[in-house]
């Protein structure tokens, strides 16, 4: 295979790792997982990514705040995501951000506030933006449309139907695609994988959440992103190493990478 993957939204700086961090890399690496995007989910996580960056060559990073930490945001966590995305330009992105309805651990109103302020930090940065999305699609549509044109980015773990797809397509944004693919329940979101073009799409774990079917009731980690590729593959019925050549040309395009 000459081709490789990017596991392009994971949390490898969790505790979940602490004890064992460096085998889960090189057994990445040995499936053919060569690149990984580390993405923030609040201050702390944030700076986490940040240092993954510094002490291996093939990580990236995202600093942002999960909706579900919405209300630990201040406005000088911006001033300092800043000062790192300016001292490193192995940080690639504002994320992840968005709107979850679903638990509400944040509440609606500084949700979408913080969402807000957050797309626009990332205009001004020059950034696209990683998208968590639960239960609230048509208030995230409808925000990002006010600043269509302006930003671009990724839905992480996209798991709806194709006219939602549509919706995020005309936003000009990828969506991001896990182990949720290959749940027996999701025919749905199987089926609308037969009409979504390939350069929309990027790969990605989520480690440790949301491990293929084959591995659930353990802790995902960025190796099993080829189970996910297998799958998707079947799908398009196209060949494992074209997958990784497609989605990996996706990955650079979105966050202005050369790898």
């Amino acid at each position: 295979m000459d081709n490789f993957f990017v596991d392009s939204h994971t949390h490898l700086d969790m505790p979940d790792f602490n004890k064992d961090r460096e085998e889960v890399i090189k057994r990445a690496l040995s499936s053919n997982i060569k690149y990984f995007l580390n993405v923030g989910y609040d201050y702390r996580s944030s700076i986490n990514s940040n240092n993954l960056t510094k002490n291996y060559n093939n990580f990236f990073g995202a600093v942002g705040f999960h909706p579900h930490d919405a209300k630990s945001f201040k406005n000088e966590h911006l001033f300092e995501f800043e000062k790192i995305i300016k001292n490193n330009d192995k940080i690639v992105a504002v994320g992840e951000i968005g709107l979850d309805y679903y638990r509400n651990l944040s509440p609606k109103e500084i949700q979408i506030e913080v969402f807000k302020k957050q797309i626009e930090f990332a205009i001004e940065m020059g950034m696209p933006i990683i998208i968590h999305e639960r239960d609230g699609f048509f208030d995230s549509i409808n925000i990002l449309k006010q600043y269509k044109g302006k930003i671009k980015g990724v839905f992480h773990c996209f798991n709806r139907d194709f006219i939602s797809f549509k919706e995020i397509f005309n936003l000009n944004f990828y969506i991001g695609v896990g182990g949720v693919i290959t749940y027996p329940k999701n025919d749905i979101l199987r089926e609308s994988f037969k009409k979504i073009p390939l350069d929309r799409i990027i790969l990605e774990t989520d480690a440790p959440y949301l491990p293929p079917q084959n591995k659930r009731g353990e802790r995902n980690e960025p190796q099993f992103l080829i189970y996910t590729a297998q799958y998707l593959a079947k799908i398009y019925n196209i060949s494992l190493d074209y997958l990784a050549k497609k989605t990996t040309e996706n990955f650079s395009n979105l966050f202005n990478i050369k790898i």
